[in-house]
């Protein structure tokens, strides 16, 4: 079920932590072993371009290990892409793939951002819409993020 961009309360947004915990748990790891990937790529004389879709990470001439990194490689790309892609149907807004996510809610009257880092125990943490990170306030009061009705 895609939830698109509904709104969240603190108390709704806080539900999902221990999900999204374990989502980008796993995501980390990916990350990780992609990077790993990506470095014997590149002292094999085969580095990933960048400037190429995912897809297109083979070298069908390239020697058996070469073929098996890629591969490898492709492999932990989908899974990222995969898990962002299931938190993201949720409703919650990934702003970055090791664990920095949005969820829309409203404070008097205006659409904010409750915002949650991978780490966190529970989102402390709301910023305007345009603010980023760097303009992250402490919550003082859970009792006042409003969600849109829809929970």
């Amino acid at each position: 079920m895609d939830f698109g961009s509904r709104l969240f309360t603190l108390d709704s947004a806080n539900a999902f932590i221990p999900r999204l915990m374990e989502v980008f748990s796993g995501v980390r790891r990916d990350l990780e072993a992609a990077q790993e990937v990506m470095e014997a790529l590149e002292e094999s004389g085969h580095p990933v371009a960048q400037h190429l879709p995912i897809e297109e990470q083979r070298d069908d001439d390239a020697p058996p290990e070469v073929r098996r990194q890629q591969r490898q490689f492709l492999t932990l790309a989908k899974r990222v892409a995969a898990a962002v892609e299931g938190v993201r149907q949720m409703g919650i807004e990934v702003k970055s793939t090791d664990g920095l996510v949005d969820f829309r809610s409203r404070l008097n009257g205006e659409e904010v951002y409750l915002c949650w880092r991978f780490g966190e125990r529970e989102v402390g943490h709301w910023h305007r819409i345009d603010a980023g990170f760097a303009g992250r306030q402490p919550i003082s009061d859970n009792g006042e993020f409003e969600d849109d009705g829809l929970q």
